[in-house]
């Protein structure tokens, strides 16, 4: 299976997504060249560049994002061929912080003014004291597991030597 990705589409790979290259031969790196992907045989007359690599954690980076900075980084080697060597999945297990309304009701006494009208037509004011419940608000921060996935992308960069990609 081949798939092939212009070179100057690569250049907008994700934050999300890191890679390395380990270079194991020589080559100058071709200008507006596609880069071939191959995911099943190696390239027949082609001269191995180096060892590329790329990944991300999941769901921020795709696979898309994920191949294309891959083959961006067989471009950067010189290389118009891409074999794909292994695709994996890993899961690990990190402490996330989130925040959270954890607000309550509270209950205090207020001190209310009470006017009353006597049966003589005169008036008394007196204090009463009674209790008032109001919500207040708080955010709290708190800890939990997640799982993370990390797609990782392992192959090696080719320069064909005729057009045989």
């Amino acid at each position: 299976m081949r798939f092939a990705v212009p070179v100057l589409l690569l250049g907008c790979a994700s934050s999300q997504v890191a890679s390395s290259v380990v270079r194991t031969g020589s080559a100058t790196p071709l200008t507006g060249q596609a880069v071939a992907v191959r995911l099943t045989r190696e390239p027949v007359d082609a001269d191995e560049l180096g060892i590329v690599e790329a990944h991300g954690a999941r769901p921020a980076a795709t696979l898309e994002q994920i191949l294309t900075e891959f083959t961006r980084r067989v471009a950067a080697l010189g290389g118009d061929v891409a074999r794909v060597d292994a695709f994996a999945t890993r899961y690990e297990t990190v402490t996330e912080s989130y925040t959270y309304e954890c607000g309550t009701n509270v209950t205090h006494d207020e001190a209310r003014m009470v006017t009353q009208t006597n049966p003589d037509g005169t008036t008394t004011t007196t204090w009463r004291h009674e209790p008032v419940t109001r919500y207040e608000s708080k955010t709290c921060t708190g800890e939990r597991e997640i799982e993370v996935a990390t797609l990782t992308m392992r192959g090696r960069a080719f320069r064909a030597r005729k057009d045989v990609r």
